[in-house]
């Protein structure tokens, strides 16, 4: 599209507000968009032309006395609309960026960054979506190597979406320096260290049975036969870690020492027995735990290794305080049937998969499938399809404080991210009608556990999920986990028989996402809204049947709670669902909606539950207001805080509260774990309610 460029003689420029100062440290020119031009458009921005753009006069915003208008009237396709302004900045420097939007229709308009050097683009960045009020949104920028930022103001503009006939407006926008720009995480680092790393010259392989524990450094140190930090195996010569690896008997440890190992991939085939597991541990002899860099790029994310590929039906392992970067796969296994593995401390950064596990075993045999896992302490960031992926046949695992960060649109590079996915049998085609089905994954514990930041943006319907579960899997505890800032569900769950304790899902489409059988005790659904692309936001959507005690849903941006019916030629037999609310609280302020608390309100059953819904241009007023202690402002949530949705009308007799999150959060993981186990062996619905009152 032609770009029509705004910068004109001071003869030609209107001044249209109150002041035609510029805000103090605002990088911006004409930032509230109070200087026009002869012909009416923003003095010091860039317009693409396209569509119908205008400065008006307002009056509905306190402080703003004009915004820029925008009116979509012509099909732009899926592009979106600009007006853009572009600014000399300064590298590795921190900026943050403000401003006000508003809409007609929800997601219209949006803010957007771009930093650019050499006329190249290093990174976009797109502010959250319009509401159909003032909404401020910011975003604080690091500019890296990039010397210009360029702030734009974006619009939809596609007819098959109906997008024309809509306007959105845009105004008090400030670019602020804030400082240096905080370091890039370690990792950056470490795989740009990485590059210049040299391989130590080739050591003669295999190497004899191990006597007892080796040790190993990048270089080597002494005679490198292993047998002490002084004389230890140099990691980066070829073939080395295999080499020690095979070489350890069970009960015995190789230690790898600090530094960089590149170009490392190990094969598991050996391990241990169940009182003496075979170790590889990482130790930190001067700096850190050991980092491991692959070859794997996130341009390309199909190609590249595995730095444990376990093979042989190898059980009874432990991987401890290892560090990897630039993996297909952290840890992956084609073949399946582990037992007594043990992973802690495992981190995994920009990496396609972090840990994927195979049970590879089917329905007739399900007991040898892979069981008796633990992975513990992890991190997984920056990953283009998920933190971790089970699938056919893996039972009694256990995940406990592990976090999975995919780094959102930035690492947008495949269909989709998903923290934590248990994909059962789903993924299989089976090319006969008598062929087995995998045998079933079951008995699955998540305690403590972080999943944020998921998506896919590039089809209608916009995916990414924090927690996914297919519906041949079942009985799954949640006990202190979250999931925030998910394009699609927070917890998008077809397994059957859920129980899910202390849990908190913000800013996801569908907070939670129930097709089955589930059970919730003091659970947080709040600010659900949609990212963009199709359907509608909700606090809990279900398909099947819910049981919910002390339990807040709270200003989600479209349904509070969506029971949907069965809809025809689904599973025969299959039960028409339900909630039933127990001590809950469901409620919205009533700022730009929603359309409803409920979706069908005759197939949810309230005890002792209380609701409020503030009176708006959408809705009569319903109930009573909760006055929860810093719910209205608590949109970017993350636990501080904590009381922010404690009820100061009821206390912690209804919904969720900080009080009693703090006891469970108080237990320790020992504790955790005998709950979640007794938990998804409950008897019914009143069974599961005394387990976990008793414990309040």
């Amino acid at each position: 599209m032609r770009r029509l460029n705004c910068v004109t003689t001071v003869a030609g420029v209107l001044l249209i507000g109150a002041s035609a100062i510029a805000a103090e440290n605002d990088l911006l020119a004409n930032a509230d968009f109070h200087q026009t031009t002869d012909t009416g458009l923003p003095h010091r921005w860039t317009v693409v032309e396209g569509q119908k753009v205008t400065v008006e006069k307002i009056s509905d915003l306190p402080g703003a006395a004009q915004a820029l208008r925008v009116d979509v009237i012509a099909d732009g396709g899926t592009s979106y609309g600009q007006v853009y302004q572009s600014i000399k900045a300064k590298p590795n420097t921190l900026y943050t960026l403000e401003g006000k939007v508003k809409s007609t229709k929800k997601g219209l308009g949006f803010l957007s960054v771009k930093v650019i050097k050499d006329r190249r683009e290093l990174q976009r960045i797109g502010l959250a979506r319009s509401d159909d009020r003032w909404t401020t949104t910011t975003q604080e920028i690091s500019t890296g190597e990039g010397d210009e930022i360029q702030v734009l103001c974006r619009w939809e503009q596609n007819a098959q979406r109906g997008w024309i006939g809509q306007t959105c407006w845009f105004t008090d926008l400030k670019l602020v320096e804030k400082g240096p720009a905080p370091p890039p995480p370690a990792w950056t680092a470490i795989i740009a260290k990485a590059a210049d790393i040299k391989l130590a010259s080739a050591m003669s392989v295999p190497l004899p049975t191990a006597k007892g524990d080796l040790y190993v450094t990048p270089e080597g140190a002494g005679r490198g036969t292993g047998a002490d930090w002084a004389n230890a195996l140099p990691g980066n010569a070829p073939g080395a870690l295999q080499a020690a690896w095979d070489a350890l008997q069970p009960g015995q440890t190789c230690h790898v020492g600090s530094g960089i190992y590149v170009g490392v991939a190990l094969t598991i085939g050996s391990g241990g027995t169940f009182d003496k597991p075979k170790r590889l541990a990482g130790e930190d002899t001067g700096g850190s735990w050991p980092w491991f860099v692959g070859t794997w790029h996130p341009s390309d994310p199909e190609k590249g290794p595995a730095l444990l590929n376990l093979i042989n039906a190898v059980g009874y392992c432990e991987f401890a305080n290892l560090q990897a970067a630039r993996y297909q796969y952290g840890m992956m296994t084609r073949e399946g049937r582990h037992v007594g593995l043990r992973i802690r401390n495992f981190d995994v950064y920009e990496a396609r998969h972090g840990i994927y596990l195979n049970g590879f075993v089917t329905a007739d045999e399900a007991a040898a499938a892979s069981h008796d896992i633990t992975v513990e302490d992890c991190d997984f960031v920056h990953f283009t399809k998920h933190a971790v992926r089970l699938q056919a046949g893996n039972y009694d695992v256990r995940f406990i404080n592990c976090t999975a960060d995919s780094g959102g649109k930035e690492w947008m590079k495949e269909p989709f991210q998903i923290g934590f996915d248990v994909a059962g049998d789903s993924p299989r085609k089976r090319r006969a009608a008598d062929e087995k089905a995998w045998a079933s994954d079951h008995d699955l514990i998540f305690i403590n556990c972080i999943a944020r930041n998921c998506i896919w943006s590039k089809d209608r319907y916009w995916q990414g999920d924090g927690f996914c579960i297919e519906g041949d899997v079942r009985n799954v505890a949640f006990i202190n986990c979250a999931a925030l800032d998910c394009a699609d569900g927070g917890w998008d769950i077809k397994a059957d028989n859920v129980v899910y304790v202390n849990c908190v899902g913000l800013r996801n489409k569908k907070n939670f996402r129930v097709w089955q059988h589930a059970f919730f005790y003091n659970c947080l659904s709040a600010y659900s809204y949609k990212h963009g692309g199709s359907w509608v936001s909700s606090g809990l959507w279900q398909r099947g049947d819910v049981h919910a005690e002390h339990c807040t849903y709270h200003n989600n941006e479209s349904q509070g709670i969506c029971v949907e019916a069965v809809a025809k030629g689904e599973a025969a037999g299959q039960t028409e669902p339900h909630a039933t609310l127990q001590n809950c609280l469901v409620s919205h302020d009533g700022v730009g909606g929603p359309a409803a608390l409920y979706v069908d309100e005759s197939r949810v059953t309230k005890h002792d539950t209380a609701e409020w819904l503030a009176a708006s241009e959408n809705n009569e007023a319903r109930g009573v207001d909760p006055q929860y202690k810093a719910a209205a402002t608590s949109r970017a949530w993350t636990g501080t805080p904590a009381d922010a949705f404690d009820s100061g009308r009821y206390g912690p007799a209804k919904g969720y509260h900080s009080s009693i999150a703090a006891v469970w959060q108080s237990k320790s993981r020992d504790e955790l774990l005998a709950i979640a186990r007794a938990l998804v062996k409950h008897q019914g619905w009143e069974d599961f309610l005394q387990q976990v009152v008793k414990l309040k």
